[in-house]
Parts: C-alpha cells; structure tokens; sequence
C-alpha cells in the first residue's frame, strides 16, 4: 500500500487562509459594534396585542374598533393581526375630541365597569 504524501501546512492551505480572513472580518465587526456608543434616545417602541390594549384601557373591543374606525387609535398591521404602541395610543387619545352622537350625547373612553 502506498502511503500518500498530505501537507498540512496551514499557510498554503487556501481553506485555512478564508477561516483566517473570515475571522479577522469578524473580529473587525466586533471591535465596531463594542466602540459603538450606547444609545442615549428612547427609540424602542414596544407593541402590544389588542387584547392587552383592551386590558390596559379597560374597555371593550367594540369600542377600540369604533375608535380605531375614526381614525383616533393607532395601530400597526403585521401580517393577520394589528399591534398597537401603547404610547401613541395614550397620546392620541389625550388628543382626541370627545365623540357625540345624533342626539348629543357625548360619548369618551371609559372604564367598563366590574361585574359583581
């Protein structure tokens, strides 16, 4: 049996020169993403489902989607469902002009009220 002569010398090796270069790139990424520095805004914005909204208002959904209808709560659509930032909606409705009906009743968001 003949025995094959194999080189192991990582220098030549071109597999072993694009481990090399692909490592070097993400040291260099790394170094750029630690000198960064940290973000001193509040840009996170966190969305919520309908359910916790309507949770967190106390309301019905009826009336989160007649609100939503009038153009008086934001929402975002993501794929089949609707997630609302809390914050935005908060502030739109701080906003918003009460609502009255035909007869002049006025109607606002208020909390439903508790079941004995």
């Amino acid at each position: 049996m003949a025995h094959r002569s194999t080189t192991n010398d990582v220098t030549t090796n071109p597999l072993a020169s694009a481990l090399r270069a692909q490592a070097r790139a993400l040291e260099a990424m790394a170094d750029t993403i630690d000198a960064e520095p940290p973000s001193t805004s509040d840009s996170t914005v966190r969305l919520i489902s309908r359910v916790e909204l309507l949770d967190r208002l106390g309301i019905s959904s009826p009336t989160l989607l007649r609100q939503e209808r009038r153009g008086l709560i934001p929402s975002v659509k993501i794929g089949d469902t609707r997630r609302y930032d809390l914050q935005a909606v908060l502030e739109a409705l701080a906003n918003a002009p009460p609502e009255v009906t035909d007869n002049g009743q006025v109607i606002c968001l208020s909390r439903r009220p508790k079941r004995a």
